[in-house]
């Protein structure tokens, strides 16, 4: 019975491990989604698809 409890708690030892390093879901949701929002933001006001006041005005909204 011992024996059994020390293996399931090295796999979850080991999935956490992997999951912390391989950057999961609990890192994944909170700077990447406005910062990748952020980058098509500035690549389209570079390629001239948006002005100036649309940009900073859309910046500003990505900010909050």
């Amino acid at each position: 019975m011992m024996m059994i409890f020390f293996f399931l708690l090295m796999l979850v030892a080991l999935w956490a491990l992997w999951r912390i390093s391989s950057g999961g879901p609990m890192l994944e949701g909170r700077k990447a989604p406005s910062e990748d929002a952020l980058e098509v933001l500035r690549r389209r006001y570079a390629a001239g698809e948006i002005d100036s006041s649309t940009y900073r005005q859309q910046a500003r909204d990505l900010e909050v």
